[in-house]
């Protein structure tokens, strides 16, 4: 199973550097994190950058593993290799092609990022790896990645809102507390 570190971001944008065109640009931290996946030898594979903890990419990776039986059917058309490829003389390579360019769409829709080629780069998405296409094993390191990160949000969330709420005793809140003029005579 691969490692995913979750390491915060170390690069800072130097504004003296970060004036394209001679405009103003500002690091806005929007939560995207580098994940490197790695392969039972600790080698990487490669390394990914998306936002991991937006509550929407656990939506946008549920379809995903909901929709890939579907994406990958016209496969169950086509003669691959073990290797995850075609003959390119035969009709299976452009449909082999066509079901990796919706797999490679899908997954960077998924992270909001350009990533797929990266994942891709050296390895076919249908490459078996003890039966299972090598694209299911990327889809279960990044679902674990999103959900480690969410948990982590999560935490930090709390956190955060507790040391705004834990301080205020019960009998301190007034009883007509986020009353407005509309309703606080009810």
């Amino acid at each position: 199973m691969a490692t995913v570190p979750f390491p915060r971001p170390v690069k800072k944008i130097d504004p003296q550097n970060a004036k394209p065109d001679g405009k103003s640009v500002f690091a806005v931290d929007d939560g995207t994190r580098e994940v490197t996946l790695v392969n039972t030898y600790g080698k990487v594979i490669c390394r990914l950058h998306f936002r991991t903890g937006e509550l929407a990419i656990m939506d946008r990776f549920n379809a995903l593993t909901e929709d890939l039986p579907k994406i990958v059917e016209p496969l169950e058309r086509v003669n691959l290799n073990p290797d995850g490829n075609t003959d390119e003389n035969d009709d299976g390579w452009a449909v082999l092609k066509q079901v990796e360019g919706a797999i490679k769409q899908r997954i960077n829709a998924l992270l909001d990022m350009d990533e797929a080629d990266e994942i891709f780069k050296t390895r076919s998405p249908f490459s078996s790896i003890g039966g299972v296409f090598f694209v299911e094993r990327v889809l279960n390191a990044i679902g674990e990645a999103i959900t480690a990160q969410i948990k982590e949000e999560a935490a930090l969330s709390q956190a955060r809102i507790a040391k705004y709420v834990d301080d205020v005793a019960e009998d301190e809140v007034s009883e007509n507390a986020g009353a407005t003029a509309e309703n606080a005579n009810d």
